[in-house]
């Protein structure tokens, strides 16, 4: 799939708070996206990911939210619907909730706060190569992994 092609893009959506579900629906119609799936939570995703006669192409997971936190529902996409590819959408910001999502197959992670342009490029990056990463993300696990190494010595 190429940029030219973003509004063929479908999208999940996965937030607790309904207003900001429906405010991130808006901005990515506008961006030209198609969203499919708008759950308040990851048990409602999962059971329309199960009943749906077609996948999205991308899941934008919160963070925090009831019954099971985005780390959670990424794994269970990732097991489940390996073809959909996972970015977080959150207003967090620390290192350890980033690095959950990586492990748990998420390949993007963005700041709510963020500009919906930088959303839209993470959107066709991940559908187009898999993954997307902003510098804050880039900055934030180099130091994280700068922090946490272990050098061997000879």
């Amino acid at each position: 799939m190429t940029i030219e092609q973003n509004e063929e893009i479908s999208v999940a959506i996965v937030d607790d708070h309904q207003q900001m579900r429906e405010m991130i629906r808006s901005v990515l119609q506008q961006l030209g996206f198609k969203v499919i799936i708008s759950a308040p939570d990851g048990k409602t995703l999962i059971e329309q990911l199960n009943s749906a006669k077609k996948l999205p192409n991308v899941c934008l997971l919160d963070y925090n939210m009831p019954k099971m936190k985005g780390y959670q529902v990424a794994g269970i996409i990732r097991r489940q619907f390996p073809e959909i590819k996972i970015a977080a959408l959150t207003a967090n910001e620390d290192t350890e909730s980033v690095v959950k999502m990586l492990q748990n197959g998420a390949t993007s992670y963005l700041i709510k706060r963020s500009d919906p342009t930088e959303w839209k490029l993470a959107i066709i990056s991940l559908v187009d190569r898999g993954f997307f990463f902003s510098d804050w993300m880039a900055e934030m696990l180099l130091k994280h992994f700068q922090q946490n190494m272990h050098f061997e010595t000879a």
